[in-house]
């Protein structure tokens, strides 16, 4: 059966469409946006745009600090930093290795397990930076100075975990 004249304008119109949605989507990376990474030095410059003609926004002091990519250009990383601060990166500065980083009001527990009524093995006070080994829904594996553990992703900033089930 013949296609009508407005089905197909319609159809031609949504295939035109489908090439630039899918080309929006990707990155001179080839990696998604948003995503996190880390600070790879213990001082890493943000800048107000991407360029190293660019003002200095902030200076860094902290090597494996995460951040968010929110936009990039081949050479610049747009981030956003823990407390919400909006800089650009030169791309070498960042480390694709998942840090996470305490965040909350008040100390955060580390658990044997998954679980809210495992032992609870140490605890972390806001600002501590940890190795993210692996999600859990709301649960995250990290590894730090003293020792590994589970921590509710709450209580941290850098990653986001997919609720289980």
């Amino acid at each position: 059966m013949p296609m009508s004249r407005r089905a197909f304008c319609a159809f031609a119109a949504l295939a035109a469409l489908a090439p630039a949605s899918a080309a929006a989507q990707e990155t001179p990376s080839g990696r998604p946006v948003p995503r996190y990474e880390s600070l790879k030095f213990n001082d890493v410059l943000g800048r107000e745009g991407p360029s190293f003609d660019h003002p200095i926004l902030w200076r860094y002091v902290r090597r494996g600090v995460p951040v968010e990519v929110i936009a990039e250009t081949v050479d610049w990383r747009k981030v956003r930093d823990p407390d919400g601060a909006t800089v650009w990166m030169h791309k070498r500065t960042l480390d694709s290795r998942r840090t996470v980083v305490v965040r909350s009001s008040r100390p955060a527990e580390l658990f044997r397990r998954p679980d809210a009524d495992a032992p609870v093995i140490a605890v972390a006070d806001p600002g501590v930076l940890f190795a993210l080994e692996r999600c859990d829904g709301a649960w995250m594996r990290v590894d730090g100075a003293r020792g590994a553990g589970w921590i509710r992703s709450e209580n941290v900033w850098g990653a986001t975990c997919a609720a289980a089930g």
